[in-house]
């Protein structure tokens, strides 16, 4: 084969072709990486909730089947299940007094106010457990005791200052989780004019801990916590459910596009205004695409590209034949930045669903803060 001939075949390879992207669009990798980081981080969130929910629901039920609401006392059992007496003399066994300060807000032309937490006082008295089978436990909280009930008494003082109370009640059904073991019982004292003795039944907190009161079943607390990241599962597919559709022109042309040329036949700049009287810059291209029935379309570039674009010139161009609207100049499939930020900020309120669901506490666990919509309402005592 000669020199010239070989030169001749080679000839269309050595075509210059410009990679310019279409105005505003994130390019290649930096698209990739931009879309499916996003993507991957809500998989990496969405797998990670439903790990901690079913930590937490496996937890429930080890706590439920930790005791055995019929079995004997016996010395170091961890929990103690049955119906609250007082002990002689105590009007209450244990309270949580939470205040609360109000404040309310107005915006346009609706009222919110929100009640948060200012101070909170926990009163702790020794108290009795009834068990199924009759045995009578003492028990002795110490100050630092954690009571799991619900929050449903109010004390109002004015308007903006209230506290809610969450109160152990005689006969109601608890759980304590503590040490039990044997010792001195005040109010055994036929016990002890008989055999010198007044130990009975005590039970007081574990060594470096605090005693523990549930109202409610001892799994009930994981269970709670289940149901937040459950929730928080849930509010990440549909997240990535809007990211998806955020990212379909790239996803289109990924998946349906392929890299092909086009010819420029053609460029002019235009301005329009916006209703604010604002100038917009436009620089557009006309492309020929090259194969049969190919159509011709205009697309916009940056200015610095345009400048450099003369008709005839050959640029890179990804073709999408079953839908010729995502097509775009340039190499491989990209995003404009518009659609971009909305997918990288719903991807943050992703991530904040996760995070709210790693820091929700119940109100025994942290702040007691309340919110409503309307004004602040008018203590009972004040209401016409």
């Amino acid at each position: 084969m000669s020199p010239d001939s070989s030169t001749h075949s080679n000839a269309p390879l050595e075509v210059a072709v410009a990679d310019l992207h279409a105005d505003n669009h994130v390019d290649p990798p930096f698209s990739h990486v931009w879309v499916w980081g996003l993507l991957g981080f809500l998989g990496f969130l969405f797998i990670r909730a439903l790990r901690h929910r079913s930590a937490f629901l496996r937890r429930g039920i080890e706590a439920d089947q930790a005791f055995d609401t019929h079995a004997a006392l016996a010395p170091g059992m961890r929990f103690v299940y049955g119906w609250v007496e007082l002990a002689e003399g105590c009007d209450s066994a244990v309270s949580v007094h939470v205040e609360q300060h109000g404040t309310e807000t107005k915006n346009k032309n609706s009222w919110s106010h929100r009640w948060t937490e200012t101070v909170r006082e926990t009163h702790a008295k020794p108290f009795y457990v009834r068990t199924p089978r009759g045995e009578r436990v003492r028990v002795e909280p110490g100050a630092d005791v954690l009571l799991v009930d619900e929050p449903d008494g109010m004390i109002w003082t004015d308007r903006t200052t209230r506290t809610r109370v969450a109160t152990l009640s005689p006969k109601e059904e608890v759980i304590v989780e503590g040490a039990l073991d044997r010792g001195h019982d005040p109010e055994l004292r036929e016990a002890a004019l008989y055999r010198g003795s007044a130990h009975g039944w005590v039970m007081r907190p574990i060594a470096g801990g605090r005693i523990h009161i549930s109202a409610e079943k001892l799994g009930e607390r994981h269970r709670k916590r289940a149901k937040v990241f459950r929730s928080a599962a849930v509010a990440i597919v549909i997240i990535a459910g809007i990211v998806t559709p955020l990212s379909g022109f790239y996803m289109g042309s990924l998946f349906f596009g392929s890299d092909t040329t086009a010819n420029v036949t053609d460029r002019r700049h235009y301005t329009t205004k916006g209703s604010k009287g604002s100038i917009t810059h436009h620089y557009e291209v006309t492309l020929k695409l090259h194969g049969a029935d190919a159509p011709q379309v205009q697309r916009e570039l940056d200015s610095s590209d345009w400048a450099g674009v003369t008709p005839g010139m050959t640029i890179a161009y990804r073709d999408v034949p079953l839908w010729r609207t995502v097509g775009d100049p340039g190499s491989g499939p990209s995003i404009h930045v518009a659609l971009a930020v909305l997918s990288g900020i719903a991807t943050l309120i992703g991530f904040a669903f996760y995070g709210g669901a790693i820091w929700h506490k119940e109100w025994y666990d942290g702040r007691l803060d309340d919110h409503g919509s309307g004004r602040l309402p008018d203590p009972p005592q004040q209401k016409q």
